[in-house]
């Protein structure tokens, strides 16, 4: 908490929980952001490599100074996946050097594949896989029902006449 500027001490957390209502909405963002996004992606189930190929073809196409288009990205895209599949996460990275794993997975995630596919990809290689992040929406304003009143507490400071020191 100290790291995200919120204070660890009882007293000066609740006053500023008091002062910013939507502080456990924001840290809740902060802790399970970064999980939500590796499983961020569009494209999860693929009925063979061609379309596998043809979406990397589209996404990846650069084009030569005579307007021609260039493949190169496509195809290298194709053997990462591959070899992702084939070997797994793990020996695919002892593979590569680091800058050039990250880039080629880099091009993966821009094409819509999600990290965590490809993480798990050589576990069910031919397997269909359900984004999480479809089946999962939390909607943090909308967990009450509507016609829900919060209890006031009988410890609060303003019906006990008690201060809190900060």
């Amino acid at each position: 908490m100290s790291k995200n500027g919120i204070p660890t001490n009882l007293f000066q957390l609740i006053k500023l929980q008091r002062q910013q209502p939507e502080l456990l909405l924001r840290l809740w963002h902060v802790a399970f952001d970064p999980i939500l996004k590796t499983m961020e992606g569009k494209y999860m189930n693929f009925a063979n490599d061609d379309e596998i190929l043809d979406l990397f073809q589209t996404k990846l196409v650069t084009y030569t100074k005579t307007g021609k288009p260039s493949y190169t990205k496509a195809k290298n895209a194709m053997k990462f996946y591959s070899l992702m599949r084939q070997m797994g996460w793990q020996k695919t990275y002892k593979l590569y050097n680091k800058t050039t794993f990250h880039d080629a997975l880099q091009h993966l995630i821009d094409c819509g594949i999600s990290k965590s596919h490809l993480q798990n990809l050589h576990k069910n290689p031919n397997g269909k896989v359900i984004p999480f992040v479809r089946l999962f929406e939390l909607k943090m304003a909308d967990q009450l029902p509507h016609d829900y009143v919060q209890p006031v507490s009988s410890y609060s400071p303003k019906k006990q006449g008690l201060y809190l020191v900060a």
